[in-house]
């Protein structure tokens, strides 16, 4: 039996109050934590545009020749943050549980207009939602607009089922339609992945199509219009979306560590299955595997899943089996995240976001045939699936711990990436402005010992003994980085500030041709 064969299970909406309770319940530790400076800052809490009181916000966050980001709808809840509580971290968090909770309401409306309901709906609902994927996310006050876009994309996708089996006038027809084409603009303006949407709402289409017990009350004709008119819009739209995403800096192209490889790109699938099934990798910040065997054989293996993939969705649809059409929605969903344009993040738990419900529903969906075919007794498939719920959300609770403040934030970096300078530059800028000056020195020369190129790891390792009144450990720094870069200013005038004269800075090359103007 499947899961669309639970038929014999109260209806999903009867387990929505549950369902939503333990979600919010294993989330609920987030209230206690603050900001922190993975792009907290730079997004809303240093952004002028957002800290204005005048509504004259509106009009500038909609502004399509912005430089930045084109993500209106999170900017316009930043900016509310802001004019309710001045951006107080507690009403912050309080704000991205109640998006939760509205989120996993509809999702569990979606799974129940798409005949997945009962008792082991609402597992896979907790499931999507209880993940340790999902904890940068809700935890993470930046990650609002996947939040905001999650609520737009499920509303557009119930919007949607509604347009094709609405046995109504047709002006309501023509509502659940402009419904639809809103919750998708809505969700772009969000973030702007959601412009995958025309072909989720095609499988959409496919799935309920390929159920027979679910009529279709709308002609071929009227859904292609819908759909094309979506996808028109999201057309328009793709060449402003694209300019504003950030790209990888040259400078990393020649390094290995940094540059993305077509291997790196082919590994993507593997890595991200391996993360739902041992999710301990907190925010992959652009780090990719070295070149070496294991780098290959991850490679392969990653080939050979999706070779493995296309082969059961090529019997899925010889058979004309709905979770097709499940499975290239959770393909299309991430599709926009292997990086066919590279990024500065190789990948991130926030990229599996939206796919998370469909992806629970699959495995769910499989889990309880594989449970029929071996002869399970339903008592213990239900204590199995209980337990196993119960795991993740432990687990859940123990990842939120790393999001508390920038300190624990990029203390997890660097246990997942030690390899990483990056990670323990950002760790001693946290501890400097927490005041810990001995543990940010510490933090830098770590930095420093991954890249003994950079002369920047150096000197903020001097300004930090500097700050606990090490001088003579500071100069010491200051001569290593001058050492390493002659011109280098930092070094030079903190020399000054400890009243040393730094040598001579070499004279620099005569330019051929002026230098650009700055912006």
């Amino acid at each position: 039996m499947s899961l669309c064969g639970m038929a014999s299970s109260p209806p999903l909406r009867r387990w929505l109050p549950l369902a939503v309770g333990l979600v919010l319940l294993t989330h609920a530790t987030s209230l206690g934590h603050g900001f922190v400076d993975f792009d907290d800052p730079a997004i809303f809490l240093d952004k002028p545009l957002l800290n204005r009181a005048d509504w004259g916000v509106i009009p500038a966050v909609f502004d399509l020749d912005r430089p930045d980001d084109w993500r209106p709808l999170r900017d316009l809840s930043h900016w509310v943050d802001f004019r309710l509580h001045r951006h107080d971290p507690l009403y912050s968090h309080v704000h991205h549980l109640a998006l939760l909770g509205g989120l996993v309401a509809l999702v569990g409306l979606l799974f129940q207009r798409l005949g997945y309901g009962g008792w082991l709906g609402c597992a896979a609902l907790i499931l999507a939602f209880v993940h340790p994927v999902q904890v940068e996310v809700i935890a993470w006050i930046s990650g609002r607009k996947d939040l905001l876009a999650g609520l737009a994309f499920f509303g557009a996708l119930l919007a949607f089922l509604r347009f094709l089996r609405a046995d109504r006038p047709p002006r309501i027809v023509l509502g659940w339609g402009l419904l639809t084409a809103l919750g998708v603009a809505l969700g772009i303006m969000a973030k702007g992945h959601v412009i995958v949407a025309p072909g989720v709402l095609a499988m959409l289409w496919l799935h309920t199509r390929w159920r027979p017990e679910v009529p279709i009350r709308r002609r071929p004709l009227a859904i292609a219009g819908l759909v094309g008119a979506v996808l028109i819009g999201c057309l328009a739209i793709m060449p402003r979306i694209a300019a504003g995403n950030v790209v990888l800096p040259d400078s990393y192209a020649g390094d290995l560590r940094l540059s993305l490889t077509l291997g790196d790109r082919i590994q993507l699938p593997l890595r991200y299955v391996i993360n739902l099934v041992r999710p301990t990798e907190l925010n992959h910040i652009y780090l990719t595997a070295p070149l070496d065997g294991t780098h290959t054989a991850m490679t392969l293996a990653s080939a050979g899943l999706v070779l493995a993939l296309l082969a059961l969705a090529g019997l899925w649809l010889r058979r004309r089996d709905p979770r097709l059409a499940l499975l290239a929605i959770i393909g299309g969903l991430m599709l926009p995240y292997l990086h066919f344009r590279a990024g500065v993040v190789y990948m991130a738990d926030r990229y599996l976001f939206l796919g998370m419900p469909f992806i629970a529903l699959l495995t769910l969906d499989g889990a309880r045939r594989l449970a029929d075919r071996l002869d399970l007794a339903p008592r213990l498939w239900a204590t199995a699936l209980g337990l196993g719920l119960a795991v993740l959300a432990v687990a859940a609770v123990g990842e939120h711990a790393a999001w508390r403040d920038s300190t624990s934030l990029w203390t997890r970096m660097t246990a997942v990436y030690p390899q990483s300078d990056w990670g323990f530059d950002r760790l001693g800028q946290a501890y400097y402005r927490a005041g810990r000056y001995a543990e940010a020195g510490g933090a830098f020369l770590e930095a420093a010992a991954r890249d003994p190129r950079d002369a920047k790891h150096l000197n903020n390792a001097a300004v930090a003994a500097m700050a606990l009144g090490r001088n003579d450990a500071a100069a010491g720094l200051l001569k290593r980085a001058l050492a390493l870069d002659p011109r280098d200013r930092r070094a030079r005038g903190n020399l000054r500030r400890l009243g040393i004269e730094a040598p001579p800075a070499p004279a620099e090359r005569p330019r051929s041709h002026p230098p650009p103007s700055q912006p």
